[in-house]
């Protein structure tokens, strides 16, 4: 059986409210960017919008190639840390996070489809690397909510 990537139903119950309130009040990058990608626009790949793994809520999430795409804003330039310890959580479940940067949605957005497309297409590696243009892979474990994310204890 195929493994199932979502938050278990006690954490769900909080973060269902949150989620909801991110998919309602994207921002322009996340809007853009679900634009291009909703409806397996790139390769029948179907992505998700704030879907929760754990206390991770991802802006984007794909469970067939494993692949989660977070759109980062510049508040990100301040939470280095708190983003590479999502990262290496997500990366402890299976799921490669590609990060973008919302200039690059908003000004190059066939690049940021290429980039997507191409970590979707890619096959899993063992290792479980996650190449990502901003360098912000990550490796294990969960903090405590960043700005525009939330997370909450289990």
């Amino acid at each position: 059986m195929a493994k199932r990537y979502r938050s278990a139903a006690t954490q769900w119950k909080v973060l269902r409210p949150w989620a909801r309130e991110m998919r309602q009040a994207p921002t322009e990058a996340e809007a853009v960017l679900w634009s291009a990608i909703r409806g397996g626009a790139i390769h029948g790949f179907k992505f998700r919008r704030q879907h929760a793994v754990g206390r991770c809520v991802m802006d984007f999430f794909a469970a067939q190639p494993r692949v989660a795409v977070e759109v980062d804003g510049p508040i990100h330039d301040t939470r280095k840390m708190e983003d590479a310890e999502r990262d290496r959580f997500l990366h402890s479940q299976g799921i490669r996070v590609l990060r973008i940067r919302n200039e690059d949605v908003l000004s190059r957005l066939p690049w940021v489809i290429e980039q997507i497309n191409s970590l979707c297409s890619s096959p899993v590696s063992s290792a479980g690397s996650s190449p990502s243009p901003q360098g912000g892979e990550g490796a294990g474990g969960e903090v405590p909510a960043p700005v525009g994310r939330r997370e909450v204890a289990p």
